[in-house]
């Protein structure tokens, strides 16, 4: 009996998104490769929020919806360490519960910000040297005509 190759067996699809690209799923693919700097092993517990400042692994009770903030609820260091930070990654408790580091990424609204004016001056230059003057960019102003 002839196999249907509509349901024949075939490779098993990995799932993509809409680019074709594989989903960056762990932390380690888009942060750039982890460090470990400190091994701890640290147990967290449910309902507490773990970070690295100081030098020290902290704590603090996380605040869901509706709840407020208890006047007695401070920061408790659970672990005290001799990991000096550097200009340049970002440090962070990982699943082992252990210190680690990875390369901040750089980018942000502030960085599109001084791109787009870049782009914006190398424009006017352009203009000014194909002839005369560059003209002024127009503002969005009001709309002449009728309200809708």
């Amino acid at each position: 009996m002839p196999v249907d190759p509509r349901h024949a067996e075939a490779a098993p699809r990995m799932f993509t998104n809409r680019a074709g690209l594989k989903p960056r799923a762990t932390q380690e693919r888009h942060m750039g490769t982890p460090e470990k700097m400190f091994k701890a092993g640290i147990q967290r517990e449910p309902g507490w929020l773990y970070y690295f400042h100081n030098g020290n692994v902290m704590r603090t009770r996380m605040v869901r919806g509706g709840q407020k903030k208890r006047p007695g609820d401070k920061p408790e260091v659970v672990l005290k360490t001799d990991v000096k930070r550097e200009d340049g990654y970002i440090y962070y408790l990982d699943k082992q519960g252990d210190v680690s580091r990875s390369v901040a990424s750089r980018g942000g609204t502030a960085r599109k910000k001084k791109r787009k004016a870049k782009a914006a001056k190398k424009k006017t230059a352009k203009k000014t040297k194909k002839g005369g003057k560059a003209k002024k960019a127009k503002k969005g102003g009001k709309r002449k005509g009728k309200k809708h």
